[in-house]
């Protein structure tokens, strides 16, 4: 999911290059807004600053989204402080952080 075309232009060539178009699917979204909660099992929000994805979270747990996910993936930019804070602050916990 992006929120612009031409990533989702761009992963849409990567994934039909690599075989893979029948097991993955793009939409246009801001975060999570085109998703159902039962369609989520594991989230990725990677290359976006700290800031946005901290509201991305917090937006998606207001939705009612995250009340059924497994497993988040989060790759902050910056603020990484302000991200561990929504995670906490939305009832989740940080099993492990790996800096790289």
């Amino acid at each position: 999911a992006d929120v612009n075309i031409g990533p989702l232009e761009s992963a849409k060539k990567n994934i039909e290059e690599k075989g893979l178009s029948q097991h993955i699917s793009l939409r246009l979204s801001n975060g999570l807004d085109a998703f159902e909660a039962q369609e989520l099992e594991c989230i990725v929000m990677a290359g976006m600053g700290g800031h946005l994805m901290a509201d991305l979270v917090e937006r998606a747990y207001a939705q009612g989204k995250l009340t059924q996910y497994h497993t988040m993936v989060l790759q902050p930019q910056s603020e990484i402080f302000r991200v561990r804070q929504t995670v906490h602050g939305c009832g989740g916990r940080i099993v492990q952080e790996k800096m790289v």
